[in-house]
C-alpha cells in the first residue's frame, strides 16, 4: 500500500510515512495485534520515530 496523498506529518514528523509503512507490514504478518475492542477492531500504538520517546512519542491507531 502506498501513501501518495499523505501530507499530515510531512514537515512536522518526517518519519511518519516510514513508520506507517512498517506498521502495515507488521499488520499483514499479524492482523490481530493490539488490544481487541470487539467486532474484529483492534487498538494499537504507533511509535513515531521523529516524535521522540515516551508516551508523547506515538499515537493510537484503530485497525
Amino acid at each position: 500500500m502506498q501513501f501518495q496523498n499523505v501530507h499530515i506529518g510531512d514537515v512536522k514528523y518526517p518519519s511518519l510515512k516510514k513508520d506507517m509503512t512498517e506498521l502495515l507490514g507488521s499488520l499483514s504478518d499479524n492482523p490481530k495485534q493490539g488490544k481487541a475492542l470487539g467486532n474484529s477492531f483492534y487498538k494499537i500504538r504507533l511509535s513515531i520515530t521523529s516524535k521522540g520517546k515516551g508516551r508523547s512519542g506515538g499515537e493510537r491507531v484503530g485497525t
